[in-house]
């Protein structure tokens, strides 16, 4: 890559001024080979120092500047790791430095703070940072959406460890009373977690995927948000969204919060809220096909939002899709707005079952634009029958050339 030649070369130049030059030596013996110019790429495995069989670590991961040195530090899910004979979950948390990772990382699970352990709970099974009392150091939160609240079984919980000089400190423990709401069997509250300021408050708000929830005055399990607002105190009760207020309609197994990111992808002065419901059936259209909202962000914290589907944007609606299963956000085209990636890991290509796609919406002043598609061969890899390309999204500079 053309950035590297100037190092290329020095390393040229340095090899042949050290050798000793007489007389007519053939050009053979001044050949140098060039020094391997540092690779972007390169692989770094970072592992529990506490491994047992099915953790499923790596599941989830978010990054964030914990203890404000100026590296990002790296928090890893293990949804179903074995604490003390238990299989309720634990998170680790790798600092960063110059070197990149510290391993092997802090343990961290419902014990530090927040409760008690029992099989099932799944902490760890989502992830997000954000500054939620806007005391410069990076919070994190991390959901249990098994954890039974009172008798109410996979009713779900949050937990959030705010971060300091030392790292992260023991956590405050949130169920649904926190937005005004009631936790029943079933909402899986936490099943995904977002954080951006929706409000424009400057402090990060935390959004709570309850794809489980009968949404306030309505009827049916199709799924319902939760936004806590972030303060001086850290997270405090704040709104609700449900897909009423993006045009939707709220039906028995959508799922709606099953997904959720936020990003300026409107263009306006806040963070907009986009929240999948994978197993939505559009219109007429087959169940599990799949659908996202976009509700953007507003000083009273939402304002009215779009629904979004393939038709119309590419690609038709088909029962198993899951539209909407994986969401994220990033600037790829360095326009000012933020583009958002939607997965389709059921989506079928030719003769190859959800081997899976992703679109890709160019953000935009008022809603979203022309939406492409990107497949595996793309990534000059061959789309396979169950590959599920799309079930998982991240977005960040990685080249860095200024663009996500």
């Amino acid at each position: 890559m053309a950035r590297y030649r100037p190092l290329v070369w020095l390393c040229v130049l340095a090899t042949i001024a050290s050798e000793t030059v007489t007389g007519l030596a053939p050009a053979a013996a001044h050949a140098a080979t060039p020094c391997t110019a540092a690779d972007l790429y390169t692989r770094r495995v970072a592992a529990p120092a506490t491994a047992t069989t099915g953790a499923r670590f790596g599941a989830t991961a978010v990054s964030g500047d914990f203890n404000k040195d100026g590296y990002a530090d790296v928090a890893v899910g293990a949804p179903q790791d074995t604490v003390g004979g238990v299989a309720g979950g634990s998170v680790t948390v790798f600092k960063g430095s110059a070197n990149g990772l510290v391993t092997p990382g802090t343990r961290i699970t419902q014990a530090n703070g927040v409760g008690g352990i029992e099989a099932g709970d799944r902490f760890g099974a989502a992830l997000a940072a954000g500054d939620f009392n806007k005391d410069g150091y990076a919070d994190l939160a991390v959901s249990s959406p098994g954890e039974a609240v009172g008798s109410a079984a996979n009713a779900g919980s949050i937990a959030v460890f705010p971060g300091g000089s030392g790292g992260l400190s023991n956590g405050n423990w949130y169920d649904q009373t926190t937005g005004g709401g009631g936790n029943e069997a079933g909402d899986n509250f936490g099943a995904a977690l977002a954080a951006g300021d929706l409000n424009g408050d400057g402090y990060a708000d935390l959004a709570i995927g309850v794809p489980g929830e009968v949404p306030y005055q309505e009827t049916a399990k199709g799924g319902a948000v939760f936004v806590y607002k972030g303060s001086s105190s850290g997270i405090v009760g704040g709104w609700t969204a449900k897909q009423e207020d993006a045009g939707g309609s709220t039906e028995a197994g959508d799922r709606f919060g099953a997904a959720l990111a936020t990003g300026n992808v409107t263009g306006s002065s806040h963070a907009d809220l986009v929240v999948g419901a994978p197993a939505e059936a559009p219109g007429s259209d087959p169940a599990g096909s799949g659908a996202i909202y976009v509700i953007p962000g507003a000083a009273s914290g939402k304002a009215a939002g779009f629904g979004l589907t393939q038709e119309g944007n590419g690609g038709g609606n088909e029962a198993g899709d899951n539209f909407g299963t994986a969401l994220a956000v990033g600037n790829f085209d360095k326009d000012g707005y933020a583009d958002l990636a939607v997965g389709v890991p059921g989506e079928v290509l030719g003769a190859d079952l959800k081997s899976g796609s992703v679109v890709i919406f160019p953000g935009a002043a008022s809603k979203l634009g022309t939406a492409f598609w990107l497949q595996e061969a793309g990534a000059a890899e061959q789309a396979t029958s169950g590959d599920r390309f799309g079930a998982a999204l991240t977005t960040g500079d990685a080249r860095p050339a200024g663009h996500a």
